[in-house]
Order: structure tokens, then sequence, then C-alpha cells
């Protein structure tokens, strides 16, 4: 009598935990991230290291893992784990000013990574486009959202947008240094 041993279910269960394990050690990176903030006077929106983490997020993981890796962020924030911004937390968070840059975060986790996997990452100029379309849904959703907060989007530019693209060349240069 021979036993069968079910060896492929076994290796798939690895595969899954495999796959869990870098989606919630991803979140906990943006949530560290989400830490390291200065916050402006001028704006309800701080600078963070959030793009930085949700580009390299997108890139080592790829479109779909990345877009969970934010969705598991956003939706840890969401139930009380301090993560967000400032150790803050809760519903409200997606719902106040700075919510449209995390819907954003899944947007462009999942934007740039779809691009890199199709190719762009082989070459460093379309590296670079690609999380720069990244920051761009970053700070297009962001600003959406932060017009409704502070008077209309010529306002949510300068508060929300302008104070960034610096940062954000920093940020992608670093990620497309590392990830190269």
């Amino acid at each position: 009598m021979t036993i069968a041993i079910p060896t492929m279910q076994v290796m798939h269960d690895d595969r899954v935990t495999n796959k869990a394990l870098r989606v919630v050690g991803a979140s906990l990176l943006i949530g560290l991230c989400a830490q390291i903030a200065v916050e402006l006077p001028f704006t309800p929106v701080p600078i963070t290291l959030h793009t930085f983490a949700i580009m390299l997020i997108a890139a080592k993981l790829g479109p779909r893992l990345g877009f969970m890796a934010v969705m598991t962020y956003v939706l840890e924030g969401c139930m009380g784990l301090p993560v967000f911004s400032g150790f803050s937390s809760g519903p409200g968070v997606l719902f106040g000013p700075t919510g449209g840059y995390l819907v954003g975060f899944m947007l462009a986790a999942f934007t740039t990574g779809s691009l890199l996997e199709n190719g762009w990452a082989k070459s460093s100029v379309k590296r670079f486009f690609a999380q720069y379309i990244g920051s761009a849904i970053i700070l297009g959703s962001g600003m959406i959202w932060l017009s409704h907060f502070v008077g209309g989007p010529y306002e949510a530019f300068l508060l929300g947008v302008a104070p960034f693209l610096f940062g954000d060349v920093l940020k992608n240069t670093m990620v497309a240094k590392i990830t190269s």
C-alpha cells in the first residue's frame, strides 16, 4: 500500500504564507516610514517617508502584493492601530484632509508596480518615470481630496503638492538607486 503525500499543497501553503508575510511586513514598513515626519506650519499635510516606502514596495513586490500591502496599511490604521503619521489612527484620518493621499498610495503602488513588471524596470529612465507617475498619482489624489478642506484646487496645490515636489525627487532617486 502506498501513501500519497500532498506535497503540492504544502508548497502552495508556503508560497501563500510567504506572500502574506511580505504584505504584512511591507505594511509595517509603511507605518514606520509614516512616523518619520516633519510637520509644516502652513499645511495639514506633513512631509513623511510614505512615498519612499510606497515606491520601494511597488518595485519589490509588484502591483498586486504592493497594492495589498498598502491596503493592509490603510486598514490597520482605520481599525485603530497607530500607523498613520504622528501615530494617529481611525477612519477619521481616511476622511480627513490627508485621506486622498492614502487612496493615492494604493493606486500608485498598483500603477508603478504594473509599469515596472511590464518591462519598465529594465530601463533606468523608464524606472524613474514609473516612480514619478506613482508620485503624481499620490499628489494628484491628495490634492483633489485636500481641495475640499482648504478652499479649492489652487490652494490645495500650494499646500498639498508644491511643498512635496523636491522631496519626491529625492525619495524616488533613492528608490531607483536601491532597486537598480
